[in-house]
């Protein structure tokens, strides 16, 4: 009995403190833990828990892809600052002022078909 006791005691996993069966720690760190630290599968260098993965790749990851607004090429998030001051430069027009443009073109419009 004290060995079956010893065997299924639970402990607590120190990336996310959940209680978990002694034996089962090594597959729960490996496969299941929500805090367990992954790398970027963007190949980026950073390495975050699992839980904000989501998060990472969606808004903060610098070589996750992005469309120009002005030419439509698709680059990294990382080279869209460069890569827009250029097309600033060649187009010869600001995003704010397309903005604008494109802002004002519809309300125009929208008040002509009302």
């Amino acid at each position: 009995k004290q060995w079956y006791q010893r065997r299924v005691r639970g402990v607590y996993c120190v990336e996310c403190y959940g209680k978990i069966v002694a034996e089962k720690m090594s597959e729960h760190k490996e496969a299941i833990c929500p805090g367990r630290v992954v790398g970027c599968p963007n190949e980026c260098p950073q390495k975050f828990p699992i839980f904000s993965l989501t998060d990472h790749i969606e808004e903060i990851c610098q070589l996750r892809k992005v469309v120009c607004a002005h030419c439509s090429q698709v680059l990294y998030v990382k080279d869209l600052t460069a890569h827009e001051r250029k097309c600033e430069e060649f187009f010869g027009v600001s995003l704010a002022l397309e903005f604008v443009f494109i802002f004002c073109s519809v309300w125009i419009f929208l008040m002509y078909i009302k």
